[in-house]
């Protein structure tokens, strides 16, 4: 593994080097006749620095430099310990996985994201693989630093760019011919790369250079024919901390064939992303007397409780977060208002609540539920995204545009609140078309008509204005909608606008008997014209209301209670709920 570790590492100093060979050196490529040995004596002969060194897996990973002044990493496979120590069989063993390591990082090596393989040989007496030298840090001593909480949180939206960025790791992993899959991704097992830009402004642009290191536990293919923790009870393999269920038995065999495949991978980076979202991995494997598998296939996850949900100083959390502060400042200006930190904090939680149906489905403990790695980059690209835009939303109590797993599964949810929005909008034109035509024309029927009106002094006989006429019509309408507000979405928004047009209608009604017209049917007329007025009010709060983001995602929960499945997919297909402000 090449790797500065946790920064404990001397700088080299002239003292410190020292000269070794790198014995049979084999390039890990074909190489053109001619190219041979200019490339062995590349890296034949190095300076190394032992103050450098740290464990990685099977070996010790060691700073060394050539002639031409590269950083390499020299990785030496380290004697067996314990009880194993002397035993020429579990020696062999070890050799053998040293062996499949450099195969596995061979297939690899040249892809973006993972450092370069560029032989291998024996170093003082001991295989070596001499790799690219990575400087910078482990993604968990990085999230030791960025942590914005004593927890050890980080901000959401910096731990989904870096969860993000993780799975795209994972997604070129998936275009290795032949299949190939880590095994054993931790905090530990990735680095941010510093060579370019320090960690701070990787921060600041939202863009990580990372690096997976470790290949220790890699699997090219298929399933490797033997295992030293089978064998020899070597401490070998996946963290348990973040593995899936199946690479944590060897009773099941359905699990123990499962072993190679991505969903392997995708699950321990889910936990890596809740480590970074909520300070702790997904399950509490120390303070439980199960086995690990049985903890990972009979109980769920820890709730995805983010740094804003667990604040109790929300503007001791912000701070740490400047960018998430400056967007929801300009969130709260463009809503028109100042809400309270109860108000801000149910926004930041609203939007950041969509995160869990991005890593709670990789969390599956069957590999076959899991989603692609891809669909989780896409998902987790979207999130961040719209992350300040959906803040605005969620301020004004809008829907929020959704993050779901997939870009095809963006767009149908995209399609969908769309259309919901085109057909509410169609229904306002429609009966606002209608009411107003049928305003007018009561208006012009009843203009100039004759009537007797009942006063004190007896009856009286006038001539009905039509303005009268049209602002006594629309006076349940007006009554109806300055009832519900802003609350078209809440049921007792509806009921206080129905509550509304219905009482006014009766009020316009009774202000009618006290008026006699002298035409019967223009009379009736009036009557059906005010029946008409208030059906062409009430539909589009109807259709309003019915199509709502707050009733589709409802819909959406009872769906998936019915079906079986976790609430939070279909809840993330319809976005967060929205927050309602205040009239």
């Amino acid at each position: 593994m090449a790797a500065i570790g946790e920064g404990a590492l001397a700088a080299p100093g002239a003292g410190s080097l020292r000269l070794v060979r790198v014995e049979g050196f084999e390039a890990p490529e074909v190489l053109a006749p001619g190219d041979e040995d200019a490339y062995r004596r590349r890296f034949c002969s190095l300076l190394m620095d032992d103050a450098r060194s740290r464990r990685g897996g099977l070996g010790q990973v060691t700073w060394a430099v050539n002639a031409r002044g590269e950083a390499l990493a020299v990785k030496r496979l380290l004697p067996a310990e314990g009880a194993a120590a002397g035993s020429r069989g579990c020696q062999e063993a070890l050799e053998r996985a040293f062996a499949e390591e450099y195969e596995g990082h061979r297939r690899v090596s040249g892809l973006k994201g993972f450092p370069r393989l560029y032989g291998r040989g024996t170093v003082d007496g001991a295989p070596a693989l001499i790799m690219e030298w990575v400087e910078g840090e482990t993604l968990e001593h990085a999230a030791r630093a960025l942590a914005v909480d004593g927890e050890g949180r980080l901000s959401p939206l910096t731990a989904a760019r870096l969860s993000r960025d993780l799975f795209e790791l994972l997604a070129r992993m998936d275009l290795v011919e032949g299949g190939f899959s880590h095994r054993d991704v931790t905090p530990a097992n990735v680095m941010v790369c510093t060579t370019l830009q320090p960690l701070a402004a990787q921060v600041e642009e939202g863009v990580f250079d990372l690096r997976l290191v470790d290949f220790g536990s890699a699997a090219v293919g298929e399933r490797r024919a033997t295992s030293l923790t089978e064998a020899w009870g070597a401490p070998r393999g996946a963290t348990p901390e973040y593995a899936p269920p199946e690479m944590l038995t060897e009773d099941v065999a359905e699990a123990v064939a499962a072993r190679a495949g991505a969903a392997v991978d995708v699950y321990a980076a889910a936990g890596v992303a809740q480590r970074l979202l909520t300070g702790r991995p997904p399950f509490d494997l120390a303070s439980d007397v199960r086995s690990p598998y049985r903890c990972k296939t009979e109980d769920v996850p820890a709730p995805l409780t983010c740094a804003h949900e667990a604040a109790t100083d929300l503007g001791a959390v912000l701070a740490g977060e400047p960018e998430v502060a400056v967007a929801l400042s300009h969130a709260v200006a463009d809503a028109g208002g100042a809400p309270g930190p109860d108000r801000a904090r149910e926004a930041l939680c609203a939007v950041d609540a969509q995160l869990a149906g991005l890593v709670g489905p990789c969390l599956a403990p069957k590999p076959k539920d899991r989603p692609s790695a891809a669909a989780v980059r896409d998902g987790l690209t979207a999130f961040c995204r719209q992350y300040a835009p959906n803040l605005g939303r969620a301020l004004r109590g809008e829907a929020l545009d959704p993050a779901v797993l997939g870009e095809g599964a963006t767009r149908v949810a995209d399609r969908s609140r769309r259309a919901a929005a085109v057909l509410r909008g169609v229904a306002r034109a429609a009966c606002g078309l209608v009411w107003a035509a049928v305003l007018a024309s009561a208006a012009l029927l009843a203009d100039g008509a004759r009537a007797t009106v009942a006063t004190g002094a007896g009856p009286e006989d006038v001539l009905v204005p039509g303005w009268a006429v049209a602002l006594l019509l629309a006076a349940p309408t007006l009554a109806a909608y300055a009832a519900r507000g802003r609350n078209g979405d809440r049921g007792w928004g509806l009921a206080a606008g129905s509550a509304a047009l219905v009482g006014a209608s009766l009020l316009v009604m009774g202000a009618g008997a006290v008026v006699d017209l002298a035409s019967g049917e223009v009379a009736a007329a009036l009557a059906a014209a005010l029946a008409a007025c208030a059906a062409a009010a009430w539909c589009p709060m109807a259709i309003g209301y019915a199509l709502s983001p707050r009733r589709r995602r409802a819909r959406a929960g009872r769906r998936a209670a019915r079906d079986g499945l976790p609430a939070g997919e279909d809840d993330a297909q319809d976005g967060a709920e929205p927050l309602g402000l205040a009239s």
